[in-house]
């Protein structure tokens, strides 16, 4: 569980000539709460370094039990005193992100464009976001499919009242209430000074100091589900398993998910005793999709060759495809780009007849596919319909998927689970070493060769960086892609009208 804790850098309180900053309560409560999380804490700034406190907060009637174990603990002080710069934070290195208050955000955080698109990443990438007391009022240019990501959403923050009991209401550039209210927030509140907080599906936000511990807390029942997802190895009995990918809202695959994959290739690898597994997915309407489009190109590159030689992705799907056990992937939902390559190179593919889309969609955003496609698809189907299916970049249903011979079959979704099953636990009944075998030698008639898959992810990482694909990668970003909508439901559709 990491979670990154974003602090002020601000700390001149308007015009008054006083200092302002961060709230000690603020940082010390959730920062404490997480630790004793377990949570992995990482806490940035917009300059780096000691973030101001504010005075006014380290008064001896401002001290909690949590403020005073702060100052008892060396080890929370230096990571305070040695925050990271917030522009070198990469939200795919985190589960979740937090913001303190204090008056200091409003000044800088709240126009900081780091911080906007910091936000943006974690809540498009489907991360909760948590702000407390002024640190609500960050959000005041982070949009959500156009909109304000307050808009409509219960939501709460510093109070008009408990402002003006401050004194600080013509001294502050907005009154975070008014501001969440003017913006589309369904703004609740308690009696000042009192704990509030409220969630809204990944929102967290809280009123004052009081509700610093609690805002954590929030945060905290919303990673809970999170710690759990990712992609799960289930041992059904030690001969038969299932591979869930539960990467929500749209089931994306980068750089991230790269060694807990290898952790399970690896263990279908060396298993004395696995004889199948079923790859699934655990999020309605995505088997598994495309790349991580957010995570930072280095991210992908600094990656070392796995056992094969071949680059990360490329080796893990060339090792499932040679392993001594027989691979199953069920598609139920869109396989777009690397599901659509996972399950290529699973030696059986079953689909969703309601339900199932396969889809190579990159040439359509001007891109190379890079996980093995153009190797394995014609060996498949045939140069032409491959060449179709690439080329065109369509969305190919579970029906056309199984004339092509894209998938062995397409079945109704009410059979899908229980064929599958039937199946897995049929091969699971035989012998291992005649599974293996018999599996080796027609590889050998059919698999590419790793001088066949090596190509590929080159090309797709040298595409990535061409004017022309990052022109359309961005038409797709603003229309909705890497979201919730229709821009991933029928992607095959919208790659076809980028120049409309």
């Amino acid at each position: 569980m990491r979670i990154l804790m974003v602090m002020t850098s601000h700390d001149q309180l308007g015009n008054t000539g006083r200092k302002t900053g961060f709230w000690l309560e603020e940082f010390a409560a959730p920062y404490f709460t997480f630790l004793d999380a377990g949570a992995d804490i990482t806490v940035a700034s917009p300059r780096g370094g000691q973030p101001p406190l504010d005075p006014v907060s380290d008064t001896p009637e401002g001290q909690t039990d949590l403020t005073r174990r702060f100052k008892q603990d060396p080890g929370a002080q230096a990571v305070l005193a040695n925050t990271r710069k917030l522009s070198q934070m990469k939200p795919a290195d985190f589960d979740a992100v937090f913001y303190p208050g204090g008056h200091g955000p409003m000044w800088d955080l709240a126009e900081d464009p780091d911080s906007v698109a910091l936000i943006e990443a974690f809540y498009n990438a489907g991360k909760p976001v948590a702000a407390v007391c002024h640190a609500p009022g960050v959000l005041r240019h982070v949009t959500y499919n156009g909109e304000p990501i307050v808009k409509g959403k219960r939501v709460a923050g510093f109070t008009n009242s408990e402002e003006e009991a401050v004194g600080l209401t013509k001294v502050v550039p907005f009154l975070v209430e008014d501001e969440l209210r003017r913006l589309g927030g369904l703004f609740e509140k308690a009696p000042d000074w009192q704990s509030f907080v409220v969630t809204d599906g990944r929102l967290v936000t809280g009123q004052n100091p009081a509700s610093s511990k609690a805002g954590a807390e929030a945060l905290l029942k919303l990673l809970k589900p999170a710690a759990t997802r990712g992609i799960r190895l289930q041992r059904r009995t030690p001969s038969y398993w299932r591979v869930t990918f539960d990467l929500p809202p749209l089931n994306i695959f980068g750089p991230e998910n790269i060694p807990q994959l290898n952790e399970i290739i690896t263990a279908i690898e060396t298993d004395p005793q696995v004889k199948v597994v079923v790859f699934d997915s655990a999020v309605e309407g995505f088997f598994l999709t495309h790349y991580n489009f957010f995570a930072p190109l280095e991210e992908s590159t600094k990656i070392p060759p796995g056992a094969t030689g071949l680059q990360a992705l490329p080796d893990l799907l060339v090792r499932l495809s040679r392993a001594p056990v027989a691979s199953i992937a069920m598609v139920r939902g869109r396989a777009t780009g690397v599901g659509s390559e996972l399950a290529l190179a699973s030696d059986m593919r079953f689909a969703s007849r309601e339900n199932a889309i396969l889809s190579q969609w990159e040439v359509g955003a001007g891109l190379v596919p890079g996980g093995g496609p153009m190797a394995r698809l014609p060996r498949l189907i045939g140069r032409g319909r491959a060449l179709e299916v690439l080329l065109g970049a369509d969305d190919i249903s579970g029906d056309l998927a199984e004339r092509y011979g894209y998938v062995n079959r397409s079945l109704t979704d009410a059979e899908l689970d229980g064929f599958v099953d039937a199946l897995a636990r049929r091969i699971a009944s035989f012998d291992k070493q005649a599974i293996a075998e018999t599996k080796r030698l027609v590889n050998v008639a059919s698999l590419p060769s790793d001088a066949d898959i090596a190509p590929e992810w080159d090309a797709f990482l040298a595409s990535v960086q061409r004017p022309a694909s990052q022109s359309r990668i961005k038409i797709l970003l603003d229309r909705g892609f890497h979201r919730p909508g229709d821009v991933e439901n029928r992607l095959g559709y919208h790659v076809g009208r980028l120049n409309n």
